[in-house]
């Protein structure tokens, strides 16, 4: 096992500086910049990281070189430490786990004007190349905030969620290994830390200090993040109904049925075709050597129907044809309404034609 420590003070030179001070691991590590561009240069942020769990004596005693090398008194401290993975051994006892925390926090609140408890983030395991959570690991994490909480609850200091508040949000913001995110969630942290001390509105002050709020910028980020994955969603629910769609006509045709058929038996012998994508496509090949006759086609993009086809758009005036085919599997009511604003022809649905043969 390799223990280490990572040891940073900001604008060092500078000793009447404002300073906050992070601790925890590489997790807090990774998002400490995020962190400083939300607090703003007046106050410097530094930082002391160490793999050491709580219940080994080195990580007070480094601890006290940190505090005890440099003369700078700290306004806050936000404490990540106790929940790396090298702590989290089967053999872990929670008496002794909540009797070195307490001390620890004793400690630092003896060095620092305010102190908050960050809690441990969640665990996730790889399997074939897929992350999950890593329960196993996380019942040990859930056990450490427990007490973290309960400690902060009895000696009156803050305690701030970021465990729950990244787990819920997994597919936003996923692990990149087991215990690292990606990147873009720096700054939703740096946000939730900037919340949840208290601050609100577009301009936040600090003991008279300005700084930039990260609330808002967090909650851009999430809605973001939660919009595009909405779309990914809607695109992927779309080919799975186009992909049943197509199957169902594929089996059709094993079967002998034809969608020439449908158009002969409703005396609908010349057609349109509204959506010249894939489905628009192959509807109008599938009906070029029978006796149904395309005469036109509507799309919005006219420039980008590969088809011998007269195109028009929507708002164009229609030709006259004997029924409109909607190829289109999402929005078909809306286009529709759109449809029979501007034209008299029926209008049916290529998915009713396919599943109804």
């Amino acid at each position: 096992m390799i223990e280490w420590t990572n040891e940073w003070w900001q604008d060092a030179e500078e000793l009447d500086a404002k300073r906050w001070v992070l601790m925890g691991n590489s997790v807090a590590r990774q998002f400490r910049g995020a962190l400083q561009e939300q607090i703003g240069q007046k106050i410097k942020l530094d930082f002391y990281a160490s793999s050491f769990h709580v219940e080994d004596n080195l990580l007070l005693k480094r601890l006290r070189h940190f505090f005890d090398d440099m003369p700078y008194q700290y306004e806050v401290a936000l404490i990540n430490l106790g929940f790396y993975k090298y702590s989290l051994s089967e053999n872990f006892n929670e008496d002794i786990f909540q009797t070195k925390y307490e001390e620890l926090i004793k400690y630092l609140r003896s060095k620092c004007k305010r102190c908050i408890i960050l809690s441990g983030t969640h665990y996730e395991k790889e399997i074939d190349g897929i992350y999950i959570c890593d329960e196993d690991i996380n019942k040990v994490v859930e056990g450490k905030n427990e007490i973290a909480k309960r400690i902060a609850q009895e000696l009156d200091i803050q305690y701030i969620d970021m465990y729950t508040f990244l787990k819920d949000k997994r597919e936003i913001f996923p692990h990149r290994d087991h215990v690292h995110f990606e990147r873009s969630a720096d700054v939703a942290i740096a946000g939730l830390i900037v919340k949840e001390l208290g601050y609100s509105g577009e301009q936040l002050k600090l003991k008279g200090e300005t700084v930039i709020a990260a609330k808002t910028v967090a909650a851009t980020i999430v809605e973001n993040k939660e919009s595009a994955l909405l779309k990914k969603k809607a695109l992927s629910d779309k080919h799975f109904e186009m992909f049943k769609l197509m199957n169902r006509w594929l089996i059709n045709k094993q079967q002998g049925k034809e969608l020439a058929t449908y158009f002969e038996d409703n005396s609908y012998k010349k057609v349109a075709i509204y959506g010249m994508s894939f489905v628009g496509e192959r509807l109008y090949d599938d009906l070029r050597n029978t006796d149904v006759q395309v005469i036109y086609a509507i799309d919005k993009c006219t420039d980008k129907v590969y088809a011998d086809l007269e195109v028009c758009k929507l708002g164009d005036k229609l030709p006259k044809a004997d029924v409109i085919v909607v190829t289109a599997i999402t929005y078909y009511k809306k286009i529709v309404e759109e449809l029979l604003k501007v034209t008299d022809i029926p209008v049916v649905s290529l998915e009713d034609i396919i599943y109804g043969l």
